[in-house]
């Protein structure tokens, strides 16, 4: 019930996912952007996602995404603080069995959990914000 909660929460934070689109010539369309023949389109990917989240920071920077939302209080009682030391009580207490044993997982958020998405796409996306802003060259368009 608590996961339940922590998703419908935060998963309405703005994120800057974009699913891909491709033209009628084969070419991938980003925004409306065509991709030129002397650009480069650089695609990422991050291995293990979930078990790779770093729990502390991703609950501040949640934190601070729902302490700037305007409309939380219109969708739930809870405060942002509230909020995120109940989002760090499930990231915390994750435990898993396998072969017969049980185990507490150590690092990162749980795989198969509806609120571990939500939580590595608002990092990524704070993680994705510092690259951008200390890069000496910008890209064109950054979407994920």
């Amino acid at each position: 019930m608590c996961v339940g909660f922590l998703y419908t929460v935060t998963s309405r934070l703005p994120s800057s996912f974009l699913r891909n689109r491709v033209s009628r010539k084969g070419r991938v369309l980003y925004c409306g952007v065509k991709i030129q023949d002397d650009e480069v389109m650089a695609s990422f990917d991050v291995t293990s996602l979930f078990t790779n989240v770093l729990v502390d920071e991703s609950v501040h920077v949640i934190r601070e995404k729902l302490q700037g939302d305007e409309t939380l209080e219109d969708r739930t009682p809870p405060s942002a603080k509230r909020v995120t030391e109940l989002l760090e009580l499930c990231l915390k207490s994750t435990y898993f069995s396998y072969s017969g044993n049980f185990y507490e997982q150590q690092e990162g958020a749980a795989m198969g959990s509806p609120v571990s998405a939500t939580v590595a796409n608002l990092y990524m996306e704070f993680f994705e914000d510092m690259a951008l802003e200390s890069s000496p060259v910008r890209p064109q368009l950054w979407k994920r």
